[in-house]
């Protein structure tokens, strides 16, 4: 019963789970289907509209049913029905979240919008779904059901999140403004509906998209209000439908991926302020429709139209002066019916396009040459392109010519005015067309007129600068070239500074630096009337002053208290005064400090300023002494921060110690450095030095430290500052450690060979040489190198022996030949000692020929130099060294053996070493072992027959010869055998007959006394002892067994 219970509840548990999961999502998407009596929770407030429901937002239960998290990440499914009822519409900012009416959307976020099941959905109201959070909210495509029919203002607003394209249904005709305003996520196609009822695109539709690709209106708009596609990307040709009459304020400003030529559609009647602004990629020809009534202004800004043609009609208005074409840099001209061409010309008055307005004439040359076709107010020389309607520039066109050569001082030119006045410029293809008829006219040869140098940039150097004019030719009697030379001011208008024949103008200070303009004149001599302008051209002058040249300097380190240190110039500097800027406060450290130079000349010198680094300190002064044989370091007075620590170290000289110390005056107990902590004020320190004693030497010696394998580093450091100070204390007493026992030198060198930054190397090819006692080559370490390595100037220091093979010359051979004697010369050895010191990570190396007391050197004994068995071999070490006035001597060192393969010397001098050797006949001991009377051994040569000697006597027993063997087996014959090595030979015995009856039985021939030469006389006693032994070992066997 209890299982079948706890089955039953499991399934219910498992059930209950099942629901729970089923409405732990954020909201069923099918909920609106669903009949009221299964909902436990609304999910939408609805309210009633025709024969359907208007959802009008999310109902306050559900979102209170919903976790923090769950709020943060809704997603909107619309459905087609909700409570059995289609739902036709969504409610006034029924999902917004800007500024949203119902308070239980204070603090939720909708991330996705789903639409597709939403098949009856005909109206979103304004705002329905405008957001608050951008990209942060609703995400992913934007897709509109089928069956849409409007939009109201700003509904998708700000739903920067959407991406990709926008496909508008055909059903959409009636869409509010700025429904998709500031939606930039909306980054690809753009497909507007296509029915007829949609007739107008409204404002800011679709300002602040992004969309891609082609822009396609249908051909049933006829309205497309301001700002409709303000800051799109849409690219290629820019298609506007037949019908269209109105294009609005900026409705397509920003779209500058659009490309080809703006045609515009006759039944246009408006065009808005900023229509086309900045729609850099729209160019060539522009034909205004003569429908068009208002121009607005700027609406064709910064495109690149190279031509445009106004509409034939005295209706049309132009905003602002006609300010539609400012910034049109590609604009070659603007073209009107030459019957509206006055009337124009009082509409534009914009400068810029005022310049360009002008209409087509022909000009006639009086002389019958072929008419040109032109524009009047535009270049001779601009040309219509029949295939594009632009007009531009004809470089290649030149004039015809005017007439045969005139008088002298006189040319043949053309003029747009038929006068008898000289005076005038003749055209060119540049000038201006101002007539329909061009004369030929004799007119004034005037000279060519240039500039030297237009831009001058110069150092004030104390000379004049000049702006040159230079004239090629002279000017027709009575004429001379005047020069008016202007100065422009600040106000950019021109001051007339000078009027000269002649052609330059000197200019010398830095205050002269400017723009100048120079006006050449025609300057009638005989009336001093100035005449015509022949040019105008203009001078761009700076002189610069001088640039100080400076180095300023100050000490790098001052007290605090004193501030900052002086600022002073070298003696070459430029001229001037230097200080510090006042707004700085000094500060403890290194700062950078800013100066100012101001100039002795500031006319023509420039001012300057810098930085310095100065590092402040407070600091107190330590005046450090050291007394004769020995010195303190650091020495002299030295700066110490105030509240920090100051050291001093004590270098007595070889053979002296510290021996007093003074601190302020007063003695402190003697070290051999000394620590001023806190110093808050200023000190003194002394020290004297005293003769160091024996025994003070060999005390430091047996009190250095036995480290352990773990030592601290402050343990080592310690220990290798005894060591050190140890090793200068030794070498200072005479003679280098004279007067200390062996025991003493051994013990310091084998401190000193511990030391982490000591070494002691055996280096050799092949193993030929050792030494024991090898640590005792640091005798070699003077006290001004163990003093190197206690201050770190020596950071590592290595004594290497060194065995190899020599370089022997023939002085040196003579010398071994005749030290050899009896010798044989065996191996030949090169040691050397070799101290190698690392100073300022610079290798220093120095080979020593000598020590102050022997090593020992062991030589291992080639194979082949072993003696043969038969031969006794003495081995000796020669050793050979140069002689203090040159030459070489060689000695032979008492050597012996360590064993029977190496040799050992004693020596004090490294050079070149020989093992020798000689052989003698090896000796053989002979032991006689008799039993009786003693027999003396014999010591005969190997191989040697041995001597006979002397026959043994034994009471009762009868010799019977020398055997080798102690069973008498093997007899030595002295005639024919020979001694192969240490021999032992033993006496062989018969028993004589006894002359008692109690007396032994004869013995058997050959038998013998015992080896040991102990008499056996009574042979049963060992039966005895064995049967008076058995009767005890049972007992005790009984014992044991019981």
């Amino acid at each position: 019963m209890k299982k079948q219970w706890i089955k039953r509840l499991a399934a219910l548990a498992l059930c209950a789970a099942m629901l729970l999961a089923g409405s732990a999502t954020t909201w069923a998407e099918s909920a609106g289907d669903l009949p009221a009596a299964a909902e436990e929770t609304e999910i939408f407030s609805v309210s009633a509209y025709g024969d359907g429901v208007r959802i009008d937002s999310f109902s306050s239960a559900y979102i209170q049913s919903l976790t923090a998290a769950e709020r943060q990440h809704i997603a909107v499914v619309i459905p087609a029905t909700y409570r059995g009822r289609p739902v036709r519409a969504i409610g006034r900012k029924a999902f917004s979240t800007f500024s949203s009416p119902f308070a239980f959307y204070e603090d939720v976020n909708f991330t996705s919008l789903d639409m597709s099941a939403a098949t009856e959905l005909r109206h979103i109201e304004d705002y329905a779904f405008y957001s608050s959070k951008g990209a942060a909210g609703f995400q992913g495509p934007l897709v509109l059901p089928a069956g849409l029919e409007s939009t109201g203002s700003f509904c998708f607003a700000f739903c920067s999140g959407f991406t990709g394209d926008l496909l508008l249904p055909n059903s959409l005709t009636d869409m509010g403004g700025s429904t998709f305003y500031g939606c930039s996520g909306l980054n690809g196609a753009l497909r507007l509906p296509q029915d007829p009822s949609f007739t107008t695109v409204a404002d800011q539709l679709f300002d602040g998209c992004a969309f891609t690709g082609p822009l396609v209106i249908p051909s049933t708009v006829t309205s497309i209000k301001k700002h409709a596609f303000l800051g799109n990307h849409f690219s290629g040709a820019l298609q506007l439908p037949a019908g269209l009459t109105e294009i609005g304020a900026a409705a397509f400003s920003g779209c500058s991926y659009l490309t080809g030529a703006l045609v515009l559609p006759e039944s246009l009647t408006a065009v808005g302020d900023q229509a086309f602004q900045d729609c850099s990629g729209l160019g060539g020809v522009l034909h205004l429709p003569d429908a068009l009534v208002q121009i607005g202004s700027q609406a064709f800004y910064g495109t690149g139209v190279q031509t445009v043609y106004l509409p034939n009609s005295a209706a049309t208005q132009l905003t602002n002066g006609g300010s539609a074409f400012n910034s049109c840099s590609a604009l070659t001209a603007i073209v009107s019916p030459p019957d509206l061409y006055t009337a124009y010309r009082e509409k534009i008055t914009a400068s810029a396009p005022g310049k360009l307005l002008s209409y087509p004439l022909q000009v006639q040359f009086d002389t019958g040459v072929a008419p040109v076709s032109c524009l009047f107010g535009r270049p001779l020389n601009y040309r219509l392109d029949p295939a594009t309607g632009m007009w531009g520039p004809d470089s290649s066109y030149t004039l015809p010519s005017a007439g045969a050569d005139p008088a002298p001082g006189y040319k043949m030119g053309w003029c747009f005015e038929q006068s008898s006045a000289p005076d005038r410029d003749a055209v060119t293809p540049n000038t201006l067309v101002t007539g329909a008829t061009l004369y030929a006219q004799q007119l004034y040869s005037w000279p060519s007129i240039t500039q030297q140098q237009a831009d001058i940039d110069q150092v004030y150097d104390g000379q004049p600068v000049k702006m040159t004019m230079q004239a090629s030719g002279s000017a027709p009697s009575p004429y001379r070239v005047l020069y008016c030379w202007y100065r422009l001011q600040s106000d950019y208008t021109l001051k007339n500074i000078k009027n000269s024949t002649a052609t330059s103008y000197p200019l010398q200070e830095p205050g002269d630096s400017g723009t100048y303009v120079v006006y050449p004149r025609a300057y009638d001599t005989s009336t001093g009337k100035i005449g015509k302008v022949l040019g105008e051209f203009e001078f761009r002058v700076q002189i610069r002053k001088r640039p100080a040249d400076l180095h300023p300097s100050c000490s790098a380190r001052g007290q605090l208290e004193d501030g900052l240190p002086a600022l002073s110039l070298a003696e070459s500097d430029t001229a001037g005064t230097i200080s510090w800027d006042p707004d700085q406060t000094p500060a403890l450290g290194k700062n950078s400090y800013r100066w100012t130079f101001t100039p002795s000349d500031p006319q023509h010198d420039e001012g300057a300023a810098g930085q310095l680094e100065v590092e402040l300190v407070q600091t107190r002064t330590i005046t450090a002494t050291a007394g004769d044989h020995g010195s303190i370091s650091p020495a002299g007075p030295s700066e110490v921060d105030l509240g920090q620590s100051g050291s001093y170290t004590f270098w007595p000289d070889p053979g002296y110690r510290v021996d007093k110390l003074l601190v302020d005056g007063a003695a402190v107990p003697a070290a051999n450095s000394y620590t001023f902590t806190d110093v808050q004020a200023h000190h003194t320190i002394a020290v004297f030095f005293a003769p160091l004693q024996k025994q003070e030497v060999q005390q430091m010696i047996e009190e250095l430290p036995q480290l352990p394998p773990d030592a601290t580093p402050q343990q080592q450091a310690q220990a290798t500052k005894q060591v050190l100070e140890a090793k200068v204390a030794y070498e200072g007493i005479s003679d280098g450690g004279g007067g200390l026992s062996d025991e003493h030198t051994q013990k310091l060198c084998q401190a000193l060979a511990a030391l982490p930054q000591v070494e002691v190397v055996l280096e050799q090819s092949e193993t030929v040489l050792s030494s024991p006692n090898a640590p005792l080559l640091l005798r070699a370490m003077t006290a001004q190198e163990a003093r190197a390595l206690q201050s770190g100037e020596i950071t590592h220091y290595q004594v290497a022996l060194v065995a190899g093979q020599p370089s022997v010359d023939s002085a040196q051979q003579q010398a071994i030949t005749q030290a050899l004697g009896s010798y044989r010369e065996g191996s030949r050895y090169g040691v050397t000692v070799h101290k190698r010191m690392y100073k300022n990570d610079l290798l220093q190396t120095e080979q020593i020929s000598s020590l102050p007391a022997p090593i020992q050197l062991v030589l291992a004994v080639p194979e082949q130099l072993q003696a043969p068995q038969q031969v006794g071999r003495q081995f000796a070490v020669l050793r050979v060294h140069q002689l203090p006035g040159g030459g070489y001597t060689a000695q032979l060192l008492p050597a012996h053996a360590v064993d029977g393969q190496q040799i050992a010397v004693y020596t004090d001098r490294f050079s070149t070493y020989s093992l020798v050797y000689r052989d003698d006949p090896q000796l053989c001991q002979v032991t006689f072992v008799t039993g009786g009377s003693h027999i003396p051994g014999q010591t005969v040569a190997y191989g040697a027959n041995i001597p006979r000697p002397q026959s043994p006597v034994l009471s009762g027993w009868q010799f019977t010869g020398w055997y080798t063997d102690q069973a008498g087996t093997r007899r030595w014959d002295f005639d024919a055998d020979t001694v192969s090595g240490d021999t032992v030979l033993y006496a062989g015995w018969t028993q004589q007959a006894a002359p008692a009856p109690d007396g032994p039985a004869p013995a058997e021939p050959g038998s013998r006394p015992a080896a040991t030469g102990d008499r056996c006389a009574h042979p049963i006693l060992p039966l005895l002892l064995a049967a008076l032994a058995a009767p005890l070992f049972a007992v005790c066997r009984r014992r044991s067994v019981r």
